[in-house]
């Protein structure tokens, strides 16, 4: 099959070979021809009245053609191997070639994989991938990356490394990107586009401190790299900046966030080829907006990105962003709206991706939240449920957004008057986030906040204001002073306030309140109402 360069053959050519041609030949049942028929290793087939033999398997096809290889080039390098690649047709060479550089790795032996590696062609380097977790699953991560990196260029062996990440988390080998992770930020230096975009990967778990640190180096690269990129580096520059803005967004640096998202964006250009990459990150801009307190100029990038996705059929962002507006509406008490976009949208993700996918369970989070707003809990509770369910099972009882659900639920069961078990709740979802984001976290604040509302509901209301003021506290930094949830917590504080006949905190929070507040006359008249049960008191 290697030297007719096809991987289904006559039977009469064996009958010529001196090797197998006997063996073909033999009808006895025993014989090895005729027990690979059987096993269902080989088939025949009948065409234009000759008989040929094919492999039944693909898989196994590949796997004795990598034996083959083996065999026919032993202890020689890739250059030869690679030509053959290059040049014949046989379809399989390719796989039987990463068989052949899997058995290296066993034998301990480095020369060819590390000859692909240094290639310029990126389909040969691509054969390198499978033996490469391969060598990581048995040597280790920082074996395998000295063994098979160690001297080499990193800007060329950069984008072999990107997609090696990329195939770990697809297969969930956590410990292997790990570790593979810490390798490369120790080991490679920001030097041009291509070791920036390798490294850029490694944002979502670095330090605010080693963020700052890359963003300076990747301003050096830019600079030296100059103005316009073309099609193939704008992708690069575009996924950079919108993994620095991801970066700075976990650690609530909103304004550095919109930053490197506008940066993201702009790197696209005019190109119609990347039209939907920029509408995904305008939808996240969006959210960002929203989160900075800039509620109308977020709503109006909203409606502006539905009505385009809608116009070019990409559902998917259509519907994450019909999420995101959502939110806005249920934040402003503009329910109904909000509820119309989140049962629009719930169909559409269990369509595309069925009941047990991250999407399907934000969207049943969302519809379940507005129930919550709506105060309707025995409507809430199963959706809040489902949602919590698929997180659990998809992502882990202590990842963070399965933490969304935990504090939904446990407001749900608080207002069911189910106090023991809601605060088991808020408590995990507490220990979590702190544990991943610290104490100065907005997640942080808001799972406070709903603590502090079980503490009143127990009738600890002293508790209940030294909790809130952590909030707020919280709220006011990561947040902003005039900020949605930053006025909620001294509204609470005011009610506490007032329950307690505290008349010099009730004023305190009161200025702030009104200072940060656009006044209406129900405003002015809650205050009053607060105001006069003090006196009477």
């Amino acid at each position: 099959m290697l030297l007719h360069e096809q991987h289904i053959l006559p039977v009469d050519l064996l009958f010529d070979d001196e090797e197998i041609g006997d063996f073909v030949k033999s009808i006895q049942i025993d014989s090895p021809y005729q027990q690979m028929l059987f096993e269902g290793v080989l088939t025949e087939s009948v065409k234009d009245e000759k008989l040929y033999v094919s492999f039944t398997v693909e898989g196994y096809f590949h796997y004795v053609l990598g034996e083959v290889l083996e065999r026919t080039y032993k202890e020689r390098d890739g250059a030869q191997l690679s030509d053959l690649i290059k040049t014949s047709r046989l379809n399989g060479l390719a796989e039987a070639t990463q068989e052949l550089l899997i058995r290296d790795i066993d034998k301990k032996l480095t020369t060819r994989i590390r000859y692909f590696l240094n290639l310029e062609n990126s389909h040969l380097k691509k054969l390198c991938k499978l033996p490469l977790i391969h060598a990581m699953g048995s040597m280790g991560a920082e074996a395998a990356f000295q063994s098979f990196f160690g001297g080499l260029n990193p800007a060329d062996t950069s984008k072999i490394l990107t997609t090696l990440i990329q195939d770990l988390r697809y297969l969930g080998q956590q410990k292997l990107l790990k570790d593979l992770q810490e390798i490369i930020w120790k080991e490679v230096k920001p030097e041009n586009i291509p070791t920036c975009e390798l490294l850029s990967m490694q944002i979502p778990k670095s330090s605010i401190e080693e963020i700052k640190k890359f963003e300076e180096c990747w301003a050096n690269v830019l600079k030296q790299q100059g103005l316009p990129f073309d099609q193939k580096i704008s992708k690069s520059v575009h996924n950079i900046f919108r993994r620095i803005g991801e970066g700075y967004l976990q650690h609530s640096d909103k304004y550095k966030a919109l930053y490197n998202y506008k940066k993201s964006i702009g790197a696209l250009g005019r190109r119609a080829a990347y039209r939907k990459e920029k509408l995904q990150v305008k939808s996240i801009l969006a959210m960002v907006m929203k989160g900075m307190g800039k509620t109308k100029e977020a709503e109006k990038t909203y409606w502006d990105i539905i009505e385009q996705t809608e116009s070019y059929g990409y559902w998917l962002v259509n519907a994450k962003t019909k999420l995101r507006l959502s939110e806005i509406y249920k934040q402003d008490e503009n329910l109904a709206g909000a509820l119309e976009l989140a049962n629009e949208v719930v169909p559409v993700f269990r369509k595309m991706f069925g009941n047990y996918h991250s999407d399907t369970s934000s969207a049943l989070g969302y519809l379940g939240s507005i129930r919550i707003y709506e105060k309707k809990w025995d409507m809430a509770k199963p959706l809040i449920e489902d949602s919590m369910k698929i997180r659990m099972h998809l992502m882990g009882k202590n990842n963070t957004k399965t933490c969304i659900s935990y504090v939904n639920y446990a407001e749900i069961l608080m207002n069911l008057g189910q106090f023991s078990e809601s605060r088991q709740y808020l408590n995990r979802a507490l220990e979590i986030r702190v544990r991943r984001f610290g104490e100065k976290h907005q997640d942080v604040a808001y799972t406070l906040f709903r603590i502090a509302k079980l503490e009143e509901l127990e009738q600890r209301h002293k508790e209940a204001v030294q909790i809130h003021k952590k909030a707020l506290n919280i709220r006011e930094v990561k947040l902003g002073v005039s900020h949605l949830f930053t006025q909620q917590s001294r509204w609470e504080l005011l009610r506490l306030y007032s329950k307690l006949n505290d008349r010099i905190n009730f004023q305190n929070i009161k200025d702030d309140y009104l200072a940060n507040a656009k006044i209406t006359k129900e405003i002015v008249e809650n205050i009053s109402r607060l105001e006069k049960s003090i006196t009477e008191n």
